[in-house]
């Protein structure tokens, strides 16, 4: 293989991997491909099952074709993406299937490749325009190969997801940066971090004491001040970390629940009470009883936390964050202290809450069984970003096994 060639697949697989943006490492892919083959232009086509078309969802050349799209039984792209067989054409001016197109609009030569997973074709990479010489073998081997990296990677990593079940995007964290702070030395800072979260997934944040799940869950709450934080934490098209105090508070009030691994309660109180207290300032609170009833505690509204078991006492933090109707849960190492069957029932209900609220569930965890149940996960390294990946199938958290 020539020496371009290999650089290009360790190239390609570093670009994959990275936590960024789904659109900007696909865009950095297209771009390391073309440079190491010599294409001039490059376009990735994805399926949408829906509505059985595919569209372009990255883009690199002379013309901007980001977002055109086909029927699958029309064109080039179309025919390889549902026979997921690969297509060369070294002279496209004397190939009969560009009879009766336009010269300005006929590339010299044209490469397309299915992007196959070992279930199905969820696109295809189409190259064309390639400079200093005609296609060679290697280049459709080279070819091939780089689809196959970048298949595998939207479907373990769901880049897919978003072409294929669009989901909202909440929050968009973009190169954050975070010193350690003070009342939590032992918490690796954080360095570099950069993460969508979309309503209604479940993404668990996994590594050891100290990695920084942590501190990126203060942060998510806007539970630490915003000096000496570099980066964007966006939502609603806004920049959380220039928030005033006050908008602070109303974010922490109704727009994030964070549930700390031992739920404090008011303990002159009961349960009822103490699930008014935390949602009484929001604008439109579900009422404390329904609240308790879905996290499974009805029973229960007029007993003291004294008279509740530990899985009850978290279970509250559940009601308190639907009673506030959230749509960020953070949940910090849910099940800490309980038994495996106790730790199943508490993650069962966090769904239920998130599913209930269409909320986005983030939750830090040692513990890569529980991680199992959720449908992205971060691997924390001391504060940075490690690799993000996907779980197709997610465990439903009555299976988990330890």
């Amino acid at each position: 293989m020539n020496p371009n060639h290999g650089a290009l697949i360790w190239k390609l697989t570093r670009t994959l991997r990275d936590v960024g943006s789904p659109e900007e490492n696909l865009s950095r892919a297209l771009g390391d491909i073309c440079s190491a083959l010599g294409f001039e232009e490059a376009s990735l086509w994805l399926l949408n099952v829906r509505d059985s078309r595919i569209y372009i969802v990255a883009s690199l050349g002379a013309r901007d074709r980001l977002g055109a799209s086909l029927d699958l039984d029309r064109g080039l792209p179309g025919t390889v993406t549902r026979s997921a067989q690969p297509v060369l054409i070294a002279d496209c001016a004397t190939d009969p299937r560009f009879a009766g197109a336009r010269g300005e609009k006929i590339p010299r030569n044209l490469l397309l490749a299915p992007l196959k997973t070992a279930y199905d074709c969820l696109g295809c990479l189409q190259l064309s325009d390639k400079t200093g010489g005609d296609l060679t073998q290697e280049d459709y081997q080279s070819c091939l190969l780089a689809a196959s990296l970048i298949a595998h990677s939207l479907s373990e990593r769901g880049l897919a997801q978003p072409v294929q079940e669009k989901k909202n995007l909440l929050l968009a964290l973009q190169d954050i940066h975070m010193p350690v702070l003070p009342e939590d030395p032992f918490e690796a800072p954080l360095a570099g971090i950069s993460l969508n979260i979309y309503e209604g997934e479940w993404l668990a944040l996994l590594g050891e004491k100290g990695c920084g799940s942590r501190n990126l869950l203060a942060l998510l709450q806007l539970a630490v001040p915003p000096e000496g934080i570099e980066g964007r934490l966006m939502a609603m098209g806004k920049d959380l970390l220039r928030f005033t105090p006050e908008e602070r508070e109303e974010y922490r009030r109704g727009f994030a629940a964070f549930l700390p691994a031992d739920c404090p309660l008011i303990p002159t109180m009961n349960l009822k009470a103490n699930v008014e207290a935390v949602s009484r300032r929001c604008l439109e609170p579900m009422d404390p009883e329904e609240a308790l009833e879905l996290a499974g505690l009805g029973d229960l509204a007029g007993h003291l936390p004294r008279d509740l078991d530990a899985l009850q006492r978290a279970r509250v933090g559940i009601a308190r964050a639907l009673a506030r109707k959230s749509l960020l849960i953070l949940a910090e190492e849910p099940g800490q202290g309980l038994a495996p069957e106790e730790v199943r029932i508490l993650l069962e209900s966090l769904k239920a809450a998130a599913d209930r609220l269409g909320a986005a569930l983030v939750m830090s965890t040692a513990s890569e069984e529980k991680s199992r149940a959720a449908n992205r996960v971060l691997h924390m390294q001391t504060g940075r970003p490690g690799r993000l990946s996907v779980n197709p199938r997610p465990t439903a958290p009555r299976d988990l096994i330890w």
